[in-house]
Order: C-alpha cells, then sequence, then structure tokens
C-alpha cells in the first residue's frame, strides 16, 4: 500500500496521494486507486478552467458593504441560460418534463463525478457568486443569531448551494443532505411560489401528487405548513417532504443551503478550494457519528430590501 502524501506516478502525471479522505470501508476496496486517481483528474482538468465572464466582479467582494436581495437576483440574472439547463435530479423536475433550470455550488456527488463528492464544474465558473451567496447566508445567518432564531441542535455548516430558475419543484426528500437546510427567494413573480414542508404540527393537508420514495404513494395526504419565502429565510429539513407551490407573475429563483451527506468522502484538495471559497465546511467525521437535524419545527425571518432580518418582535 502507497503511504500517506507522496507523489505517485500515473502515466505522465504526478499525483500528491493522501488517504486523509477516505473512510475506513473503503480502504481496502480493489477500486480505490481507480477512484482516486479519477478525482484528482476531475479536480486538476477543472482547476484550469477560466471563470465565467457573467461570474460577480471581483472589485464587489473588496467592498464590506451588506449583500442585497436585489444584488443576489442581479447575479443570478447574469446567468446565461445554457449554464442553467440540467437534466439531472429526476425526482424534482416536475411531471412531464425532462430538464429545468438548476445549478449546484459547492460539493455534488452526481454522474460527472461518479458519485463522489467533489465540487461542481460549476463552482469553478462562478468562484465569486460561491463568495458572494455564502456571505449573504452568513449575513443572515448573525442577523437570525440576534433575532434568537437558531436551533440548537446542528453546527452552522454549509458545503453546498442548489440554484433553482423558473420552475416549481415536486414533492420530494433531499436524500443526500444532512442537517437543516437555509432557503430564499427572489425575484419579481406575483402570487402563489410557497414552499410547503412536511410537518405533524402544521394546518394544512396536502394530497400527494405522486410518488415519494419509502415515504408517500399518489393520493395520500401530507400535513404539511405552507411558507412565504419571497425574500424570506427559512430553515427546514430536507429529509422531511417539501415542494413548491405553483406561481406566476415572473421569474422566481431559489437559493438553498445545505451539507452534503458525504462531505467527509471529498479529497482534501476540494475542501481546501470550498474552504477558500467561504464554504463553512463540516469537520471530518463519518455519518455514524453525524447528528441528524432535530429542528423542532420550520421557522422563517423575512427580510428587507438591503437583506437585514425583520425580527418577529419588530
Amino acid at each position: 500500500m502507497t503511504s500517506p502524501n507522496q507523489l505517485v506516478e500515473v502515466g505522465d502525471e504526478l499525483f500528491l496521494w493522501s488517504d486523509d479522505s477516505e473512510s475506513e470501508d473503503d480502504r481496502d476496496n480493489a477500486t480505490l486507486l481507480e477512484r482516486r486517481m479519477f478525482a484528482l483528474r476531475y479536480l486538476s482538468r477543472h482547476c484550469w478552467a477560466r471563470p465565467s465572464k457573467h461570474d460577480v466582479k471581483a472589485s464587489r467582494l473588496a467592498s464590506s458593504e451588506r449583500i442585497s436581495t436585489e444584488e443576489v437576483l442581479e447575479a443570478l440574472r447574469r446567468i446565461p441560460t445554457k449554464h442553467w439547463k440540467n437534466t439531472g435530479r429526476a425526482n424534482v423536475r416536475p411531471e412531464g418534463t425532462f430538464t429545468i433550470d438548476s445549478i449546484t455550488l459547492g460539493l455534488v456527488s452526481c454522474a460527472s463525478t461518479q458519485g463522489r463528492p467533489l465540487p461542481s464544474r460549476s463552482t469553478h465558473l462562478y468562484q465569486n457568486l460561491c463568495k458572494l451567496l455564502i456571505r449573504f447566508w452568513k449575513q443572515h445567518i448573525q442577523e437570525e443569531q440576534v433575532c434568537g432564531n437558531i436551533p440548537g441542535c446542528q453546527s452552522l455548516v454549509c458545503t453546498s448551494i442548489q440554484m433553482n430558475r423558473n420552475y416549481a419543484a415536486r414533492e420530494h426528500v433531499d436524500g443526500n443532505n444532512t442537517g437543516p437546510s437555509w432557503i430564499i427567494a427572489v425575484g419579481d413573480w406575483a402570487k402563489g411560489g410557497e414552499l410547503f414542508i412536511e410537518d405533524p404540527k402544521g394546518r394544512e393537508d396536502h394530497t400527494l401528487g405522486c410518488d415519494v420514495l419509502g415515504r408517500y404513494r399518489t393520493g395520500e395526504i401530507c400535513r404539511g405548513t405552507s411558507m412565504d419565502v419571497h425574500n424570506r429565510w427559512a430553515r427546514f429539513n430536507g429529509k422531511c417532504v417539501h415542494f413548491v407551490r405553483q406561481y406566476s407573475g415572473g421569474d422566481r429563483y431559489s437559493l438553498v443551503f445545505f451539507c452534503a451527506a458525504r462531505h467527509y468522502a471529498a479529497p482534501e484538495a476540494a475542501k481546501s478550494f470550498l474552504s477558500v471559497l467561504g464554504f463553512p465546511l463540516p469537520g471530518k467525521q463519518a455519518p455514524r457519528t453525524e447528528q441528524a437535524c432535530r429542528c423542532s419545527a420550520v421557522s422563517a425571518l423575512k427580510v428587507d430590501s438591503l437583506g437585514r432580518a425583520l425580527c418577529p418582535d419588530g
């Protein structure tokens, strides 16, 4: 077995080998070398990608000014349509559609990464946008702490940001998430677009329009709560069934900040890259030692045009 932290030659290429990011179950796997080499090639290939000309300007990040919802909306609208198109995420696509406008920044585990948690290509294209959005999220978290609205069940960590444009996600659960998720939606739509979240204490009964694997069958009833997330932050447990109600009257963009369940398996180089972008990553730990989100209920705070949280008591 090759020792940790040494150069390994593969063909005409040299890679830095590290055992740090592998779980015990993976160390004896016959495909371990192949998987590591794929991850290293993936990271090497994307690190040379030129940032998109549509990315946030670096000069904006030098400013300490608060980040407003209008500024976030402007940044999202600059992203060209070709970068939004996504043929994956079948569990959230509305019935009868084959593509959605969806981008993940930060860690992803998908076909293009062979199921390994690695930074998405879009992360490399929009590095300044990552920094802007993480600052926007942290800005809110600070306000929520002032309002005494942060639960004590989970560290405030984030490995990934899901960006969605102009579609209403159908009933689903987030199987690859751990801990609480934070969501906010921006845009000029006029009606609808609430986020429905499964909640035993909720006052709404929703009839499922599709199967939710392992949870509900079509036609069954789900009790929950609809939350207005238009310029409002909401915290929820992605393991609960949720979906977006139909909306009309304009554009709707949503941002979901969450922690990927298999973050511990990401290579150290990937974690370092994300840390530079501002992602507050969790510590190194296997899933059996992680605490599940114990948020007793969903919660939400409205923000003003400057992105400042408005506490319930004024």
